[in-house]
């Protein structure tokens, strides 16, 4: 009897596990792919389309790809800095300023790549896959979530 407990207890485990493993949320160049899949078939991108539209997504991964590297060791950097004018007598705001600003600087410049990214998918659809779009965004807008104060028995 207890082999059989613990043959179960066992399975109860890993049948937790596995599912946990399952949960996690997906990384975001599958979020890209998917919704590229999604496209490709909604608005039937034609050969040419479909090359262009990989080359974008391509540029997007590797500007992507460098960014994350950078961040990577943005945070550490802000730390210690942070720590170590908490330790000296008087505290530099102008130099934590001046590291926040270089930081902002950098997601910035992503933004602006990433619309002139957006720009130059926009160039290559024709009118009829542009009013498609339009109607798929409204489909995917996620929902905002509900403000902290107002729960679901006050909406």
């Amino acid at each position: 009897m207890k082999k059989i407990a613990a043959i179960i207890g066992v399975l109860l485990v890993m049948a937790v596990w596995t599912g946990c493993a399952k949960q996690r949320p997906p990384r975001p160049e599958d979020k890209v792919d998917r919704l590229i899949d999604k496209l490709s078939a909604s608005l039937n991108f034609s050969e040419e389309q479909k090359v262009k539209v990989a080359q974008i997504k391509k540029e997007i991964e590797e500007k992507n790809g460098l960014a994350q590297k950078e961040r990577r060791g943005e945070g550490k950097e802000i730390d210690e800095a942070f720590s170590a004018e908490i330790i000296k007598n008087k505290f530099d705001a102008a130099a934590i300023n001046k590291l926040l600003d270089q930081k902002a600087g950098k997601k910035e410049d992503l933004r602006r790549f990433m619309v002139e990214e957006l720009a130059k998918f926009h160039t290559l659809l024709t009118l009829e896959q542009k009013q498609k779009l339009a109607g798929l965004m409204k489909e995917l807008k996620p929902e905002p979530p509900p403000h902290p104060e107002q729960g679901p028995e006050k909406r």
